[in-house]
Parts: structure tokens; C-alpha cells; sequence
């Protein structure tokens, strides 16, 4: 099934949800010419990306390194905590913090 990379951008996520649930497969096409072949991995003739996988994961545990498999959903990035207020101990400062009006 043929796909443009407009359409693909706008419902990225369904069509990656048929893509694992379904097993569906996609030509992505830029201008009317194919660019690319969505597709599960497993579909690809000599792919064996889960064993790879595996034994990667396995092997960065014995060398004592904590991985773990992502899950579905990303990790919300996390906001810098906030600075404490400055403090300044100048004249015009304290003089500006005497005199202001809100």
C-alpha cells in the first residue's frame, strides 16, 4: 500500500500501530516515487533484530551496565529546576525593592 510522507507525518502513530499490530506494510512515497518501505522487521528476508537485541542487552549486563528496554511511551522530558530568587545587596537594588509598587 502506497503512503506520501505528508500523509505519513500526520498519522505517524496509526500507521506505525499497523504496522506492529497488523502487520501491515507501507511504500512511502515522495512526489509519487518511492523513497522507502515501512514494514515490521521480522518481514525483512535475514533480519534477526530481536536475537541481536537480546544478546546486546545481555551481554552490556555481564560488563555491569544497567539497561533496560524502553517501554511504548517515551519519558516526558523534565523541566530544569527552578533558580532560587537572586539576592544582590547593592544600594540600587535594595532601593529599587523598597520603592516598587506591585
Amino acid at each position: 500500500m502506497k503512503v506520501k510522507t505528508g500523509q505519513l507525518k500526520a498519522k505517524l502513530s496509526s500507521y506505525l500501530h499497523r504496522v506492529r499490530e497488523e502487520g501491515a506494510s507501507y511504500v512511502v512515497c515522495d512526489r509519487d516515487r518511492p523513497v522507502a518501505l515501512l514494514c515490521p522487521l521480522d518481514q525483512i528476508p535475514g533480519n534477526d533484530w530481536s536475537r541481536r537485541r537480546m544478546t546486546l542487552l545481555a551481554q552490556a549486563r555481564e560488563a555491569g551496565l544497567q539497561l533496560s528496554i524502553p517501554s511504548r511511551s517515551p519519558a516526558k522530558p523534565r523541566l530544569a529546576p527552578q533558580q532560587a530568587p537572586l539576592t544582590a545587596k547593592g544600594a540600587t537594588v535594595a532601593s529599587m525593592r523598597k520603592n516598587r509598587n506591585w
